[in-house]
């Protein structure tokens, strides 16, 4: 194989690597705490509030103004005493 047709063939994986590098993307975290109960009806036991992370593939988009489905990676929600996550 000359120097030539190998620097081509280099040159080629390197920017196959770079682009998909940049196709490439992590997942990412939103985080939740909600406000402080004020009232709480019945004989309920409960942290002062209810908090919780949803992990998506993508990020939202900014400024979504029409509703977006999205399927969670995971997610997890907590009252302090009783806890809903994709584990079940």
């Amino acid at each position: 194989m000359n120097a030539t047709r190998l620097g081509a063939i280099c040159g080629a994986a390197i920017l196959g690597s770079v682009l998909s590098a940049s196709i490439a993307h992590a997942d990412v975290t939103y985080t939740y705490t909600g406000n402080d109960f004020t009232n709480i009806a019945g004989p309920y036991t409960t942290s002062e509030s209810i908090s919780g992370t949803v992990t998506l593939s993508s990020a939202l988009p900014d400024n979504q103004v029409t509703l977006l489905t999205v399927t969670p990676v995971s997610f997890s929600f907590t009252d302090g005493i009783h806890a809903i996550t994709d584990l079940k």
